[in-house]
């Protein structure tokens, strides 16, 4: 899990980015949820067993 503070497309690098015919790479904000977490198309299986375990173990919001 992470905090992104700022974000710009052009500052991006790498391979993939220049392969258009493998589909887009891009930042999608989604709610700390397990329910959101599990509506994504997580490729990698250890990737997605490590976000549930991220999630499972974050700090719980408080309201102020």
């Amino acid at each position: 899990m992470c905090t992104i503070e700022g974000w710009n497309r052009d500052d991006r690098s790498g391979e993939e980015y220049d392969k258009t015919d493998r589909g887009t790479y891009g930042l999608v904000e989604v709610p700390l949820t397990p329910r959101a977490l599990d509506s994504l198309n997580v490729v990698s299986p250890g990737a997605a067993e490590a976000l549930r375990s991220d999630l499972a173990s974050a700090p719980k919001p408080t309201l102020s």
